[in-house]
């Protein structure tokens, strides 16, 4: 990969979170680096809580605008990421595009080595595992670590391989097909690891090596969070073991291990610290407090870390002044919205346009483009997710009774209460293949705007039709075979890294 470190948000990170607890000279450095493995390892010898602060920084690279370049304000790490997927998906449209942010999405046109916003997306994702493995390397290892480590600096090893996990199941998910026994053995990615050089051009991984090691991660990363007690998160932003167990039950989806993907979703479900919404609340939260009761992960926006116009609510909320709000909104799919049952509570979230307007919204509301605080947070794992992800690993495995409880349990707080014995019994009546369509339609109107849609278009293997919202390819259908489904590997990292060129 590109040793290209655009600014200084790692050390801007690291620093904040130590600046009470480490020497003047430890800090001292060009800001335009990452902290060395040197510098951490010195850090650890006097400072057990060390890790801690690092972790801040490997966390960073998930939210933090601007990682590839300067003004590109469709550049915000994850959720443009989701966003970007999802138009890709064809679930999310885009009536307008003038301001030219996510136009390229809009219009398949990402896919190319020489698109601005694929960079973007390689960039973050890639930063995420090099501040990671600059964290192992600091530590001695990521795969053991030394018996005499404390347990806060082992808790945030355990967080920092979930987080490398988390970005290479990002990488997995936009530039490889999905996961089968004829694509397994396609060589993807650079897969670096403390064995593969942090610096040293790397060759393309195979998919199976990169599922390989995502499981590594997650189940280490997770053992070695149990080992230090688990330790409770002082904020969501934290990783812990239920959201470990969140990202092993999606890569066990992906894997096609459908038992092994239920267990851990049913795990998170049965635990029970993270209800769902309920009914009566579903168009009452506005997806804004990463406090909600379900939200499982996310970050909690501040003055020192909004993306302000560049930002995920200022390109999806049209009560927050952005660019929804000036023309550019996203909505959902005119097909997809049509399908929602009117007893279905979340057709409360959009309105006759399509506009999300009852799921993503600021406290503004109803004053249009009212809110330039630009604090909402930001959601990277739900509960309902690992309901979907529960019936159809059930599904997919034949057992087509559970994946029904699991659908019913889901569908309860979905509902208008007077019309449940209708929803239930629709689920009832279901044949498998029947079953396996419902379980697709839950994923794309539960999760909408939260990027997941592609993923689950290409596993169902499903094409999309672009309605009259979307400017770009309108009335085209879309296979979920498309190349331009698929990111090709940016020419930056082609031009940095020959052996990139298989």
């Amino acid at each position: 990969m590109t040793k290209k470190t655009k600014n200084s948000l790692v050390l801007l990170a690291l620093g904040a979170s130590l600046l009470s607890s480490c020497g003047k000279g430890f800090l001292e450095k060009e800001p335009s680096q990452i902290f060395s493995p040197g510098q951490i390892q010195k850090a650890a010898e006097w400072n057990d809580q060390v890790g801690v602060g690092y972790l801040n920084a490997v966390i960073a690279t998930f939210y933090e605008p601007n990682q590839s370049q300067d003004g590109d304000h469709n550049d915000f790490a994850q959720k443009a990421l989701d966003i970007n997927t999802d138009l890709l998906s064809g679930d999310m449209e885009m009536p307008t595009t003038s301001r030219g942010w996510f136009k390229d999405a809009a219009s398949l046109q990402i896919n190319t080595t020489n698109s601005n916003t694929n960079s973007q997306i390689w960039n973050f994702s890639y930063r995420t595992v090099r501040a990671a493995n600059s964290f192992f390397q600091g530590l001695g290892s990521d795969k053991e670590l030394s018996s005499t480590i404390s347990k806060a600096n082992k808790a945030a090893w355990g967080q920092a391989k979930v987080l490398r996990a988390a970005a290479l199941l990002n990488l997995a998910h936009v530039y490889a097909q999905p996961y089968s026994a004829t694509t397994k053995s396609q060589r993807v990615l650079p897969l670096y690891t403390l064995e593969r050089n942090l610096d040293a051009a790397s060759g393309l991984a195979t998919l199976e090596e990169v599922y390989t090691q995502i499981l590594e991660d997650l189940v280490g990363g997770r053992k070695a969070l149990e080992e230090a007690g688990d330790p409770a998160r002082s904020n969501k932003s934290k990783v812990d073991g239920t959201v470990a167990t969140g990202f092993l039950a999606r890569a066990y989806l992906d894997l096609g291990r459908y038992q092994e993907a239920y267990d851990e979703a049913k795990k998170v479900i049965d635990a029970g610290q993270y209800p769902l919404i309920p009914a009566s609340e579903i168009d009452a939260t506005g997806f804004r407090d990463v406090n909600t009761s379900e939200f499982i992960w996310g970050v909690d926006i501040t003055k020192e870390t909004t993306g302000g116009l560049q930002s995920f609510w200022g390109h999806i909320d049209i009560y927050t002044y952005s660019y929804a709000w000036a023309g550019d909104a996203k909505v959902i799919n005119q097909l997809l919205q049509e399908q929602i049952p009117s007893y279905d509570v979340r057709a409360k979230w959009f309105d006759n346009r399509g506009y999300p307007t009852g799921k993503f919204y600021s406290t503004t509301k109803p004053k249009l483009g009212a809110d330039r605080q630009w604090l909402n947070d930001i959601i990277f794992m739900r509960t309902a997710e690992l309901y979907l992800i529960a019936s159809e690993a059930a599904a997919r495995k034949g057992d087509a009774s559970a994946a029904k409880t699991v659908l019913k349990a889901l569908l309860k707080e979905r509902t208008e209460p007077s019309k449940l014995a209708t929803a239930v019994d629709h689920i009832d009546q279901l044949t498998d293949a029947q079953l396996l369509d419902e379980i697709y339609y839950q994923w794309r109107i539960e999760l909408w705007g939260e990027g997941f849609a592609l993923q689950v278009l290409k596993r169902f293997q499903k094409n999309q039709i672009r309605t009259t919202r979307s400017a770009q390819l309108t009335n085209q259908t879309i296979p979920y075979t498309d190349a331009r489904l698929t990111l090709s590997i940016p020419q930056s990292e082609l031009s940095n890294n020959t052996k990139a060129r298989q």
